[in-house]
């Protein structure tokens, strides 16, 4: 089927920016969006506040959204 082909391709562009992230990245986006952990727990976990660990999320998901962004232009 087409969209899951298209789905199937979606998710190997995802894994594959994914990996381009550092394992700091990688870990706080898998955190927060696959086990559901808060802000802080994320934060608690790897020594950082509350505040500290969103922020790292919110840039890791900034840097994944232009590396996406880059490699569909290509």
């Amino acid at each position: 089927m087409v969209c899951e082909q298209t789905a199937l391709l979606s998710d190997e562009a995802l894994a594959a920016a994914l990996s381009c992230l550092s394992e700091q990245e990688q870990e706080e986006i898998f955190r927060y969006y696959f086990l559901r952990q808060s802000q802080r727990e994320i934060g608690a976990c790897m020594g950082r506040s509350r505040s500290t660990a969103g922020r790292h999320i919110q840039l890791g998901l900034q840097r994944l959204r232009r590396i996406m962004e880059k490699r569909s232009h290509e």
